[in-house]
């Protein structure tokens, strides 16, 4: 038995280092070697963005919800109410909805094809208005909102308006 499997752990090895031999060499054709980089980069780009579709509402409800993490106690009816007005909900929330849209829209996978008339570009359409109600969010939360702004927007803040400084004009 072991014989055997050594054998295949060898027989593995030999064919794998085939794959890469031949692949090094179909590199080495420079437009294969450009649709490869294409095809990689197309392939990585689509990876990370619906890796950050599917992980954008967990990162949400653990900022805006932290202690429910290990407290068995957690009760979202009571928290919920007082936690819909506060300036970091609303803009940790619009933030979401915007990064949500803007990444379906670089998807290649529509849940309505684009082939079909008219309606094929509805998703596209409602993903474009999620982003616009996202910004709207934002915008509500850093107005309106209650209660501090999160530091993370007081970075933004401070940043826009020190660039919004260096472009007046100075007399």
């Amino acid at each position: 038995y072991m014989g055997k499997k050594k054998m295949s752990v060898e027989m593995n090895q030999a064919v794998g280092g085939i794959c890469v031999i031949v692949t090094l060499g179909l590199l080495s054709i420079p437009q294969i070697r450009s649709l490869f980089s294409s095809l990689l980069r197309a392939i990585v780009v689509q990876i990370l963005a619906l890796g950050m579709l599917c992980f954008v509402p967990v990162l949400w409800w653990n900022y805006n919800f932290p202690d429910t993490q290990f407290n068995s106690n957690f009760n979202l009816v009571d928290t919920v109410p007082s936690v819909l007005i506060t300036s970091k909900f609303l803009i940790s929330t619009g933030f979401s909805l915007f990064l949500g849209g803007a990444l379906y829209r670089v998807l290649p996978v529509d849940l309505i094809p684009d082939f079909i008339p008219i309606i094929g570009l509805l998703d596209d359409l409602l993903a474009g208005m999620i982003m616009g109600i996202g910004v709207s969010m934002i915008f509500i939360g850093f107005s309106y909102g209650q209660g501090d702004l999160p530091s993370e927007m007081k970075l933004i803040k401070d940043i826009f308006f020190r660039f919004q400084k260096s472009l007046e004009p100075i007399f």
